[in-house]
């Protein structure tokens, strides 16, 4: 199969508040999105600079959270962190066997960092550095859905690069690939 694309799709009960967190604290901008138009007439909204986005959709439900939805990929978390905490976003802490944040990050172990967030609506929110050894380059991607575990690389005969996306879970990292069809990852071949 090929992609043009990888996108995460966020439930929001409240889409005014989630337009407001993610331009205002996020610093992301947020439009209205007729292509997620509900039954109720409410739209849902794009998120992101139009490559690289993620959706959020008129919902009833609230997330629970639990596990991470999305991930935002960056060159520094650290200085991700700080700019988004200057404007009023609080980053999780965690003390388990597989994750462990000081001052709101974890180091990875790849040897990138990841921290986590949770949105005006409750949805759990990753922002990721690829490891040294990739450049920096999975910020390019932009965003990464999350799932159950699966394993693209071992299908391909490739050994999967495994990340902590959550606390407590590890899933497969899926290479990411622009729309301009360009491997996230120097050296790799897209999907």
């Amino acid at each position: 199969m090929k992609t043009s694309g990888i996108t995460a799709a966020l439930p929001a009960q409240d889409l005014s508040r989630a337009e407001a967190f993610y331009a205002e604290k996020v610093g992301l901008q947020a439009l209205e999105s007729r292509f997620l138009k509900a039954r109720d007439g409410q739209v849902g909204l794009t998120v992101g600079d139009g490559v690289s986005q993620l959706f959020v959709y008129p919902a009833r439900v609230r997330s629970s959270g639990e596990f991470t939805q999305a991930v935002i990929h960056v060159t520094d978390v650290r200085a991700a962190v700080e700019e988004m905490r200057g404007r009023g976003v609080e980053f999780e802490e965690y003390d388990t066997p597989e994750t462990r944040t000081e001052n709101g990050v974890a180091r990875m172990p790849g040897g990138g960092e990841a921290a986590w967030f949770k949105d005006s609506e409750g949805n759990l929110v990753g922002v990721v550095s690829s490891s040294a050894g990739n450049g920096g380059a999975g910020a390019a991607a932009g965003f990464q859905v999350t799932g159950e575990a699966f394993d693209v690389g071992a299908a391909r005969g490739e050994q999967p690069q495994l990340m902590p996306l959550a606390p407590g879970r590890v899933l497969a990292q899926v290479q990411l690939v622009s729309l301009a069809g360009q491997a996230a990852v120097p050296g790799q071949e897209p999907v």
